[in-house]
């Protein structure tokens, strides 16, 4: 993808979470308000202060909640985005930018908090971190459509995992790796995922995210296995559930045994 300045806090606010925008408006406006008032109590020559300091308040409050509604709604548009694609073709036909945000959702869903970092360059740039329990994973998105990704990426993506001391990184492309580039990253944590791996996964987060939305989760007999199923939210057993409405109705899937309060779910071939 093409070179992007650093981002600005409110970008950063904006790309984050909804609710951190939210978060930051409440406390600027507390915090200014307080400040403002403790000053005013100290000295008549900082009483003035105050008004100030609670206008700086209002207008942080007000900035950061639209940083909020800016990151509410790319959420939205990200889980449209994935939610509307049919297969590999149709993710061939997207922009880098909506290629990006379909690689982001698709992990998102998997229960990874996900940052867009949206850099570039040829030393390898990151474009998404992965967070969770811990692990941090690096990921690199090459919408190329018609050529096969080389070597070189994935070579510099290793050095990139090396200098941020990664656990891992992936690579995803839209069209396929040579066969060089298969061997560089086969003894290395560095997954490489192409347009049909791609396609797979946007088909079984969306189905896993169907069943979840339609299920009637009553508790089901537990499913005597040698090994748990850990779910890819919380880390807790799941336990297998069944559909019972919607256009997954009748299917199975595994569903967290912490619902609601966890709405991980895994589907019945993990």
């Amino acid at each position: 993808m093409p070179r992007s300045r650093e981002p600005g806090l409110l970008e950063v606010v904006a790309r984050a979470p909804w609710w951190v925008g939210v978060v930051l408006a409440v406390a600027s406006f507390v915090a200014l308000r307080v400040l403002g008032q403790g000053w005013a109590e100290t000295s008549p020559l900082t009483k003035g202060l105050a008004p100030v300091l609670a206008l700086f308040g209002n207008v942080a409050a007000i900035v950061f909640l639209f940083a909020a509604l800016v990151a509410f709604f790319r959420r939205r548009a990200r889980a449209a985005l994935l939610d509307t694609q049919t297969d590999l073709t149709s993710i061939r036909t997207l922009d880098w930018s909506r290629f990006e945000s379909l690689v982001a959702e698709s992990y998102a869903r998997q229960g990874w908090r996900v940052e867009h970092t949206g850099r570039a360059g040829p030393d390898g740039g990151v474009d998404l971190r992965l967070r969770r329990a811990g692990e941090l994973v690096l990921v690199q998105c090459k919408h190329w459509r018609s050529t096969r990704v080389g070597v070189v990426p994935v070579r510099e993506l290793f050095g990139v995992l090396a200098a941020e001391g990664a656990g891992r990184a992936v690579l995803v492309c839209s069209g396929t790796f040579t066969a060089d580039a298969l061997a560089f990253a086969r003894d290395k944590p560095i997954e490489l995922v192409d347009g049909a791996a791609l396609a797979a996964l946007v088909a079984d987060v969306r189905k896993a995210g169907a069943a979840a939305a339609a299920v009637d989760m009553l508790p089901a007999e537990p499913d005597v296995t040698d090994q748990a199923i850990a779910c890819p939210r919380c880390g807790a057993d799941m336990l297998p559930r069944t559909a019972q409405r919607g256009p997954t109705a009748g299917s199975t899937f595994w569903g967290c045994s912490r619902f609601p309060s966890c709405r991980g779910v895994r589907s019945a071939d993990a």
